[in-house]
């Protein structure tokens, strides 16, 4: 069985400057009507299924980059065969539980900017998977704060906001329990996306540089 390949590295060969938050569509894939085409959000997606997206398009996908504290671009996490199993076992203990005694945590999330100055007005989102609907959603008020009960389980937030990248992270939350995330949301890039790859030399190449040399 061969590997699907993984995208190492992308940038943005013609920005965009629609706005996210304003197209029609879901977490990952929204439809821009200015250019009439996807956009997709790359952070939603492991590398793999990255690789995907562009062999199945040609190369040619718009889509908006996220970046880390350290610059680095932000994709999802891919899940060993062992965590996949692990989380399926703490949702069916969760399902038991919340039959058993109907329990609940609180959720508390705090949103800032770059500079770390908080940020009113993010949309907030706890859903059970990645595009799966809403057990939670919000905005944070004038304190950039949104906080919320909800039955224990394995869940997926997202935060965004207009000029920013989306901020996405696996929140565990136990029973009788208060998860406290702080979201720092980074400034996010969107349009036509290109992989960046530095082609090894050929053999010929690699013969031609010997014959220079000596």
């Amino acid at each position: 069985m061969l590997l699907r390949p993984r995208v190492k590295q992308l940038t943005i060969a013609n920005p965009c400057r629609e706005s996210w938050s304003s197209m029609a569509g879901g977490d990952t894939q929204r439809f821009c009507n200015v250019c009439n085409r996807s956009v997709h959000d790359l952070s939603a997606l492991t590398r793999r299924q990255a690789g995907d997206l562009f062999a199945n398009n040609a190369g040619k996908v718009c889509g908006r980059i996220s970046y880390d504290e350290r610059g680095k671009q932000i994709f999802a996490r891919e899940r060993r065969p062992i965590e996949r199993l692990m989380q399926i076992s703490v949702l069916g203990a969760s399902a038991v539980a919340s039959a058993a005694a109907a329990p609940s945590c609180e959720v508390k999330v705090r949103v800032i900017d770059p500079l770390g100055d908080i940020l009113p007005n993010a949309v907030i989102k706890i859903s059970n998977a990645v595009g799966a609907e809403a057990v939670s959603s919000g905005a944070s008020n004038e304190q950039g704060e949104f906080s919320d009960r909800i039955a224990p389980g394995v869940y997926s937030l997202h935060v965004e906001s207009m000029g920013f990248a989306l901020f996405q992270q696996e929140l565990t939350c136990k029973r009788s329990e208060t998860v406290r995330i702080e979201a720092p949301l980074r400034l996010g890039l969107m349009g036509e996306v290109i992989e960046v790859s530095a082609k090894p030399p050929s053999v010929l190449d690699k013969l031609r540089t010997f014959f220079r040399r000596h």
